[in-house]
């Protein structure tokens, strides 16, 4: 009898794999792409976005594997060393650690200086994204596109925020790179870096008091209790890049590189309406979640930019002064 129940057993396993093998036979390329925010995220909608519309392009030869929540990396660092080295082939990754590798990218990082979504589109529109975009490709990387991720956010345990100098003493958790580390340090708050999956546990243990993130992804953590102010500061806006191992795209041939290459455009007019939507519910969800969510008014906005002044001159020299300038009047020229 337990013979026949393994046989059974094997048999529908055996049946399983067949039919599950031909649908991942049937794409020509297989792109593992990873990324660390959980499935119920922003940036999992933007990914099943660019999944749906290569396979669309594509006629499905090129399969996109969608792994979240850092399933096969846990840190946009580690993902993109990964995508570096051929061991998965791309991620969609913060610009704040694309700045460990080109320093260029802090250009997005930098706290104030690009204060609204219409200064940020129109540098992503502008060629000099393309420019450092195309600065990963000595590395073996191929940059495909930016998404939009939102904008700041504080989120705090123990009190509201008003003014910078409220930061003062706090332990908080920054998402990545360096821009962030010291901007947290100006403000007079010492910056922890953890992994998204981290963040809970260490506010509930006191390891932390708050973190710096954005409306979408701190309404998906649903930490309202132990997070419960919400002060957005908008010092800074968040464009994540859809990167992939450099080999791997180099050996698609030309009619597929050329179909993706002809959906990024749209695919960012997209995202960028995506984030918008994303942005507003999360801000309601987060109210619903019992955090008191509120904007820094002009006073205390002034605060925040008086202790971070010094970073834009600091960018100037880490970017490259004549990059520096060139984006600062796509900035100014903007809305």
């Amino acid at each position: 009898m337990i013979e026949k129940i393994l046989t059974a057993v094997f048999l529908a396993g055996a049946l399983a794999v067949s039919w599950i093998g031909p649908r991942a036979e049937a794409a020509d390329y297989t792109l593992r792409l990873n990324h660390t925010l959980p499935a119920a995220h922003l940036r999992q909608k933007d990914a099943e976005l660019f999944r749906t519309m290569v396979a669309k392009v594509t006629a499905g030869r090129v399969d996109v594997q969608i792994f979240p929540a850092g399933q096969l990396y846990k840190s946009d660092q580690g993902a993109i060393k990964a995508v570096r080295s051929g061991a998965i082939e791309g991620a969609m990754v913060t610009t704040g650690d694309l700045a460990q590798f080109v320093p260029a990218f802090n250009l997005y990082e930098t706290p104030f200086l690009i204060t609204s979504y219409g200064q940020l589109n129109a540098v992503l529109d502008s060629p000099i994204s393309a420019e450092i975009l195309a600065r990963l490709e000595p590395l073996g990387i191929k940059a495909l596109v930016h998404t939009n991720a939102g904008s700041a956010i504080l989120a705090t345990h123990a009190r509201a925020i008003q003014k910078a100098d409220d930061l003062k003493g706090m332990r908080l958790r920054a998402a990545a790179g360096q821009i962030q580390i010291k901007a947290l340090e100006l403000l007079g708050a010492s910056a922890i870096q953890l992994p998204v999956a981290d963040i809970a546990p260490a506010l509930e243990r006191g390891t932390i008091d708050g973190l710096l993130t954005t409306p979408s992804a701190l309404s998906d953590m649903q930490i309202g209790s132990i997070a419960r102010y919400g002060t957005w500061t908008s010092q800074q806006f968040f464009p994540p890049v859809i990167v992939v191992n450099a080999a791997w795209w180099n050996r698609l041939p030309n009619d597929l590189r050329d179909a993706v290459m002809g959906i990024l455009k749209d695919f960012e007019r997209q995202t960028r309406e995506l984030n918008l939507q994303e942005e507003d519910r999360a801000i309601a969800a987060l109210r619903a979640q019992g955090v008191n969510v509120t904007k820094l008014d002009q006073a205390g906005l002034e605060t925040f930019q008086a202790k971070l002044e010094p970073m834009l001159a600091q960018a100037r020299q880490q970017i490259g002064p004549d990059l520096f300038d060139r984006a600062q009047k796509v900035i100014q020229s903007a809305q």
